[in-house]
């Protein structure tokens, strides 16, 4: 999966769960991005390993809700 189509992902499982999503700051290898009270790391990279993406999924169930990325 590309960053920007998890990015995309989030975004529309954010509004669907009414939480909101901030980009709280960027490094060079990372952005920390806030959603609800979570505050999650995504690489810069183009393309994410699975397990980074899997990764981040679980991190974001707590506030999204089990499965929000189907």
């Amino acid at each position: 999966m590309t960053r920007a189509e998890l990015l995309r992902l989030i975004r529309v499982g954010a509004r669907r769960a009414g939480v909101h999503m901030e980009l709280v700051r960027q490094g060079s290898a990372h952005e920390l991005w806030s959603v609800g009270d979570v505050v999650i790391p995504i690489p810069r990279h183009r393309e994410l390993t699975s397990g980074v993406e899997r990764s981040i999924k679980r991190d974001l169930e707590r506030v999204l809700g089990s499965g929000w990325w189907q």
